[in-house]
């Protein structure tokens, strides 16, 4: 290695192993309590590192079948210390269907899989069926023997292939670097301001980048404790998260909106009695747009227990980022900015009164405005409000495409070099990059971002922008049956031009319930604060609507299905009345 080279991700985590080799670096709170120290996360790692060079060459891919539990840091590391490119993915089960899984493995190519011994008849049985070619399997927790020293890595070289659904269109890998990762965790600790003091909490799914980069990379990089509870185990008794989050003087966790959503809706008053949540730090909401009745209804529930709202943190990101692209801010609770509806439909940020005060006194949206929740400052990375049309840096107060410029921009898509061409921009302006296109719309103001929407989603009616976040919000407020984050605002073509549909979750058990009803108040509260009248509105059961691994709508698939009359076959959906 050359002297001046900064330290890759191995280099950094073996300082850690070599300087406090028996303190607990990651902790598992699932079915069974477990611990691994810098010094054993080594030691298994480069033993089952050994393991993985017997069957690849540097280089090779090697799909990880893992979704939580400390096998997975020990088989991460272990692809890193063998200079195997990771390609971190769920293992399948017969509760979920393996369409995405097999055309993802069958893009990845690897030369090996890894899996818990606890999956080895599933995936063995998934590998056996032929769907794709069957690479050897190893198992991550079988003994092994450490041989050599790990492979040192160029910066620039891959160490992942992180798949993303998006919101929209088919999975892609993105070709994250070991440079990528070590600059991406860094801006991540800065925003978050973490210390060798703080503790991670979190229970996301250790395959997706959020769960991968605060959860696995950034503990074993900088040396912070990780608790991670498994997926499964939240959904089931989310009150398990806040009570370790209570055991802590300084507990930072991130979630998706729904994290948040589904403690509000899960733990019922009574349940939250003996919560201590006033060492909670950092609650990072690493969805966007960020929805204020989310972080309303959580603070709400939870002031009783200590929570202080000035601990949320909304943060804006995506794959091709790494995973981070902003959330640092000033001490406080979030900031809220009312913006008039018409003038951000035309692409005019025209901020305006807000509605009388709401839960905890912030603003609510009333008639023509709009609240919107800031992202925080770029953490470290340059970032630019462009019109897509022209490809020119928009003057301040339009909205426009966010394009990112940093050391966190990844190396394109695998073996995809024309979307690669399309997405990663080598100059702005004049500006060198590479930039990233982020495909999100949005504006700067006062150096802080806010997401309003995707550009490929836009919905065009008679001139007018609607983005479908912001419709999705109004139609899931219109009726009490409707799901929370249950809903797809989208766009079909038909002989009058572009016209609204929407799609609804809802649960047949809400008082009141009655497909006529729900229809009728989902389409007057759409005219009445968006000016337009959907074209159709579709109610489906309960979990209905295609989501990606982090739980958003997937809206484009959402209008395939549409068009496919998916939705009007439903059984559960035709069962209880409920259709086109």
């Amino acid at each position: 290695m050359v002297a001046d080279t900064p330290p890759g991700p191995v280099a950094l985590l073996r300082r850690h192993v070599r300087r406090m080799p028996g303190a607990t670096l990651y902790e598992y709170a699932g079915d069974r309590d477990d611990r691994l120290t810098f010094a054993e996360l080594d030691a298994r790692a480069m033993a089952l590192s050994a393991e993985i060079r017997r069957h690849t060459a540097v280089g090779d891919r090697v799909v990880i079948l893992q979704e939580s539990g400390l096998e997975f840091p020990v088989a991460f590391f272990a692809c890193l210390y063998a200079g195997a490119v990771a390609v971190p993915l769920y293992p399948p089960d017969a509760q979920r269907a393996t369409t995405r899984l097999d055309s993802v493995v069958r893009d990845a190519d690897p030369a090996l899989v890894l899996t818990a011994a606890r999956h080895r008849r599933a995936v063995r049985s998934w590998l056996d069926s032929g769907v794709v070619r069957s690479p050897r399997l190893v198992l991550i927790d079988e003994p092994g023997h450490a041989d050599g020293e790990p492979v040192v890595a160029r910066g620039d070289e891959p160490a992942l292939l992180q798949y993303t659904s998006g919101s929209t269109g088919d999975p892609a890998g993105v070709v994250v670097t070991h440079d990528n990762l070590v600059a991406n965790v860094r801006q991540i600790q800065h925003a978050y301001e973490l210390s060798s003091d703080s503790v991670l909490v979190n229970w996301l799914p250790l395959f997706h980048d959020m769960g991968l980069l605060t959860m696995v990379v950034l503990p074993a990089l900088f040396g912070i404790r990780s608790v991670h509870l498994a997926p499964a185990t939240f959904i089931r008794h989310p009150r398990r998260w806040l009570e370790l989050i209570s055991q802590l003087p300084d507990a930072n966790a991130m979630s998706p909106d729904f994290g948040y959503r589904h403690c509000v809706q899960r733990i019922a008053p009574p349940q939250r009695a003996g919560l201590d949540l006033r060492g909670w730090r950092i609650a990072g909401n690493g969805s966007e747009p960020v929805r204020p009745q989310t972080l309303d209804l959580f603070a709400e529930a939870f002031a009783g227990q200590g929570f202080d709202p000035a601990a949320f943190r909304p943060s804006y990101g995506l794959a091709e980022a790494t995973v981070l692209v902003s959330g640092f801010r000033a001490p406080g609770p979030p900031r809220r900015l009312p913006v008039d509806r018409a003038a951000l439909g035309l692409g005019e940020v025209r901020a305006v009164e807000p509605g009388p005060g709401g839960v905890l006194g912030r603003p609510v949206e009333s008639g023509p405005a709009l609240v919107l929740v800031g992202c925080g400052v770029p953490a470290e990375q340059d970032v630019q409000v462009v019109d897509p049309d022209t490809g020119k840096v928009g003057p301040p107060g339009r909205v426009g495409e966010l394009w990112v410029s940093g050391p966190n921009i990844t190396a394109g898509y695998f073996r995809r070099p024309e979307r690669t061409a399309a997405t990663f921009v080598p100059d702005l302006d004049g500006r060198p990059g590479p930039w990233l296109r982020t495909g999100d719309l949005g504006f700067l103001d006062q150096g802080e971002i806010f997401v309003v929407g995707r550009l490929k989603d836009l919905i065009i009616i008679d001139g007018r922008n609607h983005h479908p976040a912001d419709v999705e919000q109004t139609a899931e407020q219109a009726h009490p049956a409707i799901a929370a984050a249950g809903v797809v605002a989208t766009s079909v073509d038909t002989a009058e031009g572009e016209a609204l549909v929407v799609l609804a979750e809802v649960d047949r058990r809400a008082p009141g319930f009655a497909p006529a009803a729900v229809r009728t108040a989902v389409r007057r509260a759409v005219a009445d604060r968006h000016g337009v009248s959907p074209h159709d509105v579709v109610l489906v059961r309960r979990g209905a609507l295609p989501r990606t691994t982090s739980g958003k709508v997937q809206r484009r698939r959402g209008r395939r299905l549409y068009l496919d009359g998916a939705f009007a076959d439903d059984p559960a959906a035709v069962e209880a009345g409920v259709g086109n």
